[in-house]
């Protein structure tokens, strides 16, 4: 009935289709689900998005931002809607419904280099076109940072699996635990005709931190990346997480479930500065998490995480005050961004890269080498917040 309620409300503006970075037909599905026919919402749901179970519970939803109900009150639940639209549907009967596309042979073969999200839509999107599809990941099983990144409690694996397992259905062929090195060998083997690479951002970015030998320090997406592979590292009572993005809200929770008592996160900007979604950092704190504003780390000589006192200047900015406070931390967790593992790429004759270390493509997403694509977090774009 709530749903329902939310449906009705919808005055088919089309400023949520505009707002979402893949354009769903957002009014469409909502108005078939106010009219009671789920079917007709699953499909209008699928037509430009292969992970519609995926993004029911963890999308941005930039869509409810951008909401014109909101601009008078609440806006639409529009990811909840398409959540309760996906889970009226049972998944065999979903499957059929959203795979009764046409589908063209063509022929030509394309190599996948990466089974994250882009990977698999692209996969989903180049076999309906009647493209033969193989996918190559190099982690045990296929998802990418859905599965290693995001902690089940936010999406259960059963979630991803069914949604893996209907693209595969249509004829992907996905080998896991094959890493590519050597596109150019990979690509003569296989007698591809083209490769798109969407190997993600795996990789943690790096900062500088005074620290003893014996002070615990690990990166936010290892630590999750071990967590959601089954390991319980070893983190003590007292945990801290540095920066305040959405994987370090994640990191701090997922410290709180492996029996933390204490979960600080340190910022060094204000909370309305702050990258993660406001909603992230509600949650975390009705966990028990703490969220220090306007501090950085300087030091960590475990159990002893020293902070600097920041302040903002007339323009913004947070500025360092010189007054250092000392907190108490058996391990520290950095959540200072994220980047892709490119080497394999700077060795493909004509891919150029940006000064932040991604890939330029054209507008068709071709990098510099004729053939080979990229997308995903490894092209420029605008980022959601790390």
């Amino acid at each position: 009935q709530q749903a329902l309620l939310e449906a009705s409300r919808c005055v088919q503006c089309g400023m949520c289709h505009d707002a979402c970075p893949t354009h769903m037909h957002a009014p469409q599905y909502i108005r078939a689900i106010w009219e009671g026919k789920m079917e007709e919402a699953v499909r209008w749901i699928y037509r430009t998005n292969p992970f519609a179970h995926v993004c029911g519970r963890v999308c941005t939803h930039r869509c409810e931002d951008a909401c014109s109900i909101g601009h008078r009150g609440e806006p639409i639940a529009i990811r909840w809607l398409k959540r309760y639209a996906m889970d009226a549907i049972p998944a065999d009967e979903y499957r059929t419904l959203v795979d009764q596309r046409v589908v063209r042979q063509s022929g030509s073969s394309v190599a996948i280099v990466g089974a994250g999200p882009s990977g698999l839509s692209a996969a989903d999107y180049l076999v309906l076109m009647g493209y033969r599809v193989t996918l190559f990941e190099q982690y045990p099983k296929a998802g990418g940072m859905m599965r290693y990144g995001i902690p089940a409690y936010r999406l259960p694996r059963d979630v991803l699996d069914g949604e893996v397992s209907r693209i595969r259905a249509l004829g992907v062929s996905i080998t896991c635990g094959h890493r590519v090195d050597d596109l150019a060998a990979e690509r003569r083997k296989g007698g591809f005709d083209a490769v798109f690479v969407a190997v993600g951002a795996h990789l943690s970015k790096h900062v500088d931190i005074p620290a003893r030998d014996a002070s615990r320090i690990v990166d936010a997406v290892s630590f999750l990346r071990d967590v959601a592979s089954g390991g319980r590292p070893a983190i003590g009572r007292r945990v801290a997480v540095y920066v305040g993005g959405n994987t370090a809200m994640d990191a701090a929770r997922v410290a709180r479930r492996l029996g933390a008592d204490e979960a600080l996160i340190v910022y060094r900007r204000t909370r309305a500065q702050m990258p993660a979604r406001e909603e992230e950092a509600q949650e975390a704190e009705r966990e028990g998490v703490r969220i220090n504003w306007l501090h950085t780390v300087t030091a960590f000589e475990g159990p002893d995480l020293t902070v600097e006192v920041m302040e903002l200047d007339a323009d913004g900015r947070p500025q360092p005050t010189g007054r250092l406070e000392t907190l108490a931390a058996d391990t520290l967790i950095l959540a200072v961004g994220q980047q892709a593992e490119t080497a394999f790429l700077r060795r493909v004759p004509g891919v150029v890269f940006t000064r932040d270390g991604t890939v330029v493509v054209s507008p068709s997403m071709m990098t510099g080498c004729p053939g080979v694509f990229a997308g995903g977090d490894l092209v420029p774009a605008e980022r959601t917040g790390t």
